[in-house]
């Protein structure tokens, strides 16, 4: 029963992360970069702070609601208690700990995430308290995230242009 579902899953999952990595590696990920790194600058350059909020606000719903839509297909039904505070940190921990900004980072967290409850089944009504501790240790220790977003390098697009002269 759940195998056309975990294909369709599987599925929205690569289409996802191909389509951010393609938007990444694009000006237009250049452009939200700047917007998320600081907001005065990005404006200094001419970049539409609000514009640029909206079309990341936009494409985070879409796949979010794409996902909600696999979701529903499989119970049958979606009520609004059907997520509480536990998905919630579940989910803030796997973005916190995988580094924020960082595709590959965040599935190996999920990964990770996914795995210790399963591996920890006997302590299971700890599993909030456990990821609230990782969570506040990632922010304090290392905020960047396990595996922080490497720094974009525009070096070799200004030798290029020095060369040209």
């Amino acid at each position: 029963f759940y195998l056309p579902y975990a294909l369709l899953a599987i599925g929205i999952f690569a289409a996802a992360f191909a389509l951010i990595r393609v938007l990444e590696c694009s000006w237009i990920g250049v452009a939200i970069d700047a917007v998320r790194s600081d907001e005065t600058v990005a404006s200094v350059f001419g970049l539409s702070i609000g514009r640029w909020k909206i079309v990341v606000f936009m494409l985070g719903n879409a796949i979010i609601g794409s996902a909600g839509a696999v979701y529903g297909m499989m119970n049958g039904f979606v009520n609004p208690s059907g997520s509480g505070l536990a998905e919630s940190l579940l989910m803030l921990s796997i973005a916190v700990l995988g580094g924020i900004g960082n595709l590959w980072g965040s599935v190996v967290a999920a990964i990770v995430i996914l795995v210790i409850p399963e591996k920890l089944h006997a302590i299971q009504e700890f599993r909030l308290l456990l990821f609230s501790i990782l969570v506040l240790g990632i922010l304090l220790f290392r905020p960047s995230g396990l595996m922080p977003r490497p720094i974009r390098d525009f070096s070799r697009f200004v030798r290029t242009a020095r060369a040209d002269e």
